[in-house]
């Protein structure tokens, strides 16, 4: 049965009996992932929630909020969730874009890699008071000072909480029976640590220069760590007994055995997309991408993909609960069933696609399973638009007329997958995708130029102090990319692409442009985190465009939002919508999801030789 949205699409409430869309999928199938529950966090006095790393402690969920500190979520039987706090406000109250828990003095650490945002920033640790574990209070806005360092991840171990301090290595604070923080000291790790995680007696870092660290823990710290080089972005690590799994954004996710006398990479899983965050549970490996969730199966070799779950916006961290993983989704907390017998029953797709007026919209869709996958594009009537079979572990393109009718210049679509025969009491949702169209009247030099428009000419500068030079320069390939650098739905893109830069590893063959506001904080984040290989630009307005905001001495011209921001493409945070622009300055590619070196479009043709 299906119901009129308030989109206009067909809002789809149940099984399709009749197989719209193609072949059946087979009585044996079952879903690999389920979502059980989902918690939508309500926006806070600092505007939408900014949800990113979690922990957790008994029952309760925590979750690095940014701006509005600590959301508190409460895990329910079945795979059930609910909210228990959306935020803890207090005036001038800590960022937190990392959380840590210390159970036997029921207290939560967190810190921000972040500078110039609201309260506490980079080197401070705040601790929350957990007596209440659903209704977090501040206990010490400033637990522990750490001069001249950023913190890029938090991790309990024993009564000591770890610090990864960046270019300030792995730094250690004792913790006392009320939760009280000693002095940090620093680790044998020296280096420039960006993530820590423990399991039972033994330590794993992420080192820019060194790579995997794996360190033994005793009373007084870990050891002298064994190092592994890995290729690829090191953006999350998660450990078990003998395993870690380290996430590689476009590079996969490596995993590796810590049990031998030096680390050695055992196998590389590589799904199509920006693996960001990784857990392991026995057999299973979740794999949060930014664009989506996946399942692997560890117990064969090589490992297997056995679900699928897409992002609502972007996803930033993953943490195994009973029956399966949890995600952050910027705005949401997901939670789903895991099945290492189960299949993948949802395509891969971007939630949108901008063209000129008159064209028609081509969908790339993405089958990451290891049976072929049949879809229909479904709009207001019962009948499908458009059907299309996705081979395994294939992408295949879904053409849609032009000559929809649109809701003022957006035409909204549902993907639904085949489920004749599903052997699941929950199908899995189907997804809305909007298919923008950009007005007839509009100017594309004006700013938000679609696929095939000459792109703005824009006025940038290297640094506040530099001449203006126009972006793209004539006869460059280029990626633009609008950011602010206290957004930690950017930090896996950023890192991802410089990553992609110096390997010439680009899709596009581009040169990615980066564009700033902010230019005062940018020299400390691209050094915390590394970003060389880019060209950082800061703006001005582009003649005539463009006015300030009101609060412009925060947030600069409105560059951004005025030219490149697409908000009714759903999916990511406010950031990103970038742009790929060929030699001759016309738009080849946008992105509100970034995929590194799997985009789910036509990338720019090699340059003719």
């Amino acid at each position: 049965t299906g119901a009129e949205s308030e989109t206009g699409a067909e809002t789809d409430t149940g099984g399709d009996s009749d197989g719209d869309g193609g072949g059946e999928v087979g009585p044996s199938w079952v879903a690999g992932l389920v979502e059980t529950g989902r918690v939508a966090v309500p926006s806070s006095v600092e505007g939408a929630a900014h949800l990113g790393e979690l922990a957790r402690l008994g029952d309760f969920v925590y979750v690095a909020n940014s701006f509005a500190g600590v959301t508190a979520l409460r895990l329910l039987p079945e795979g059930g969730l609910e909210l228990s706090s959306a935020w803890t406000g207090v005036p001038d109250k800590p960022r937190c874009t990392t959380v840590a828990v210390h159970g036997p003095s029921a207290t939560l650490y967190c810190a921000t890699a972040a500078y110039g945002g609201y309260g506490v920033d980079g080197g401070g640790v705040t601790s929350y008071e957990l007596a209440e574990p659903g209704s977090p209070l501040v206990r010490e806005p400033l637990a522990l000072v750490v001069e001249g360092a950023a913190v890029a991840d938090l991790e309990v171990a024993g009564d000591a909480l770890y610090l990864a301090a960046f270019d300030g290595g792995l730094l250690r604070a004792p913790i006392a029976g009320d939760g009280a923080l000693g002095p940090a000291q620093m680790t044998a790790l020296t280096g420039h640590v960006v993530a820590v995680v423990h399991a039972a007696d033994r330590l794993a870092c992420l080192d820019l220069d060194a790579g995997l660290l794996i360190s033994d823990l005793g009373p007084s710290g870990p050891s002298e760590p064994r190092a592994l080089l890995l290729d690829g972005p090191l953006l999350d690590v998660a450990l078990d007994a003998d395993r870690a799994a380290v996430a590689l954004g476009s590079a996969g996710v490596a995993l590796v055995d810590v049990d031998s006398e030096v680390p050695v990479e055992l196998a590389r899983v590589q799904p199509r997309c920006v693996a960001a965050a990784v857990a392991l549970h026995g057999d299973a490996l979740a794999v949060a991408c930014l664009s989506g969730l996946l399942l692997y199966d560890l117990s064969v070799s090589p490992p297997v993909v056995r679900g699928f779950w897409p992002a609502d916006q972007v996803l930033l961290d993953v943490l195994w609960t009973e029956g399966g993983p949890l995600v952050s989704d910027w705005g949401l907390v997901h939670r789903s069933r895991a099945d290492l017998g189960g299949q993948v029953v949802l395509p891969d797709a971007d939630r949108g696609r901008y063209v000129r007026p008159g064209e028609s919209w081509t969908l790339r869709l993405a089958n990451a399973g290891t049976e072929p996958l049949s879809v229909a594009a479904m709009g207001q009537g019962p009948a499908p638009l458009a059907t299309l079979t996705i081979g395994a572990g294939s992408e295949s393109d879904l053409s849609l007329p032009g000559s929809l009718s649109p809701k003022g210049d957006t035409v909204f679509v549902r993907l639904r997958t085949a489920e004749a025969k599903l052997a699941d009491a929950s199908p899995p949702v189907p997804r809305d995708i909007a298919l923008l169209r950009r007005p007839t009247t509009a100017d594309p030099l004006a700013g938000h130029p679609a696929l095939g428009d000459p792109f703005p000419h824009l006025s940038v500068r290297a640094s506040p102090s530099g001449d203006p030079f126009e972006l793209p320069p004539p006869g460059t390939r280029a990626r633009v990319v609008g950011f602010v650098d206290d957004c930690v739905a950017m930090w896996p893109q950023l890192r991802d692409l410089d990553w992609l830069a110096q390997r010439g590893l680009d899709p596009d063959g581009a040169t990615v442009y980066t564009l700033s506001p902010r230019p005062l904080g940018l020299a400390r984040f691209i050094a915390q985190w590394r970003l060389t290989h880019l060209v950082h630009l800061t703006h001005e307005s582009p003649s005539g465009l463009l006015l300030l905001d009101g609060d412009s001495e925060v947030y600069g011209p409105t560059l951004y939002s005025d030219v490149l921001f697409l908000g009714q493409w759903p999916g990511g945070a406010h950031h990103p919508t970038d742009y790929i622009v060929d030699e001759q300055g016309i738009v080849g590619g946008i992105e509100r999801v970034y995929r590194g070196a799997w985009p789910l479009r036509p990338v720019l043709p090699a340059p003719a030789q």
